[in-house]
């Protein structure tokens, strides 16, 4: 263990970004929309089950979405979420 860094806990936390604009105007973005947060969602609960498997407890897990993945990140960091489902 790296000296100094005993007892330091580091905290995971799980993000989907999904880029709405990659969507598209079209007529079935909702649902594209709908698909792509059940597949995240999906995801980030097989993520936090591999961590756990590894002794990690994640500390938050949200799919998100906005005009871009950088913009989702970033807001996601500051808290200032966009849209999406959130952290569950």
């Amino acid at each position: 263990m790296t000296p100094g860094l005993a007892g330091l806990r580091a905290a995971l936390h799980l993000l989907s970004a999904i880029a709405i604009a990659a969507l598209g105007v079209d007529v079935r973005s909702d649902i594209q929309l709908d698909l792509l947060e059940e597949r995240a969602t999906e995801l980030l609960d097989e993520a936090g089950t591999f961590a756990d498997d590894a002794g990690i407890e994640p500390t938050s897990k949200a799919v998100e979405y906005g005009p871009s993945i950088h913009k989702v990140v970033l807001n996601h960091q500051t808290g200032d979420h966009l849209s999406g489902t959130g952290e569950f």
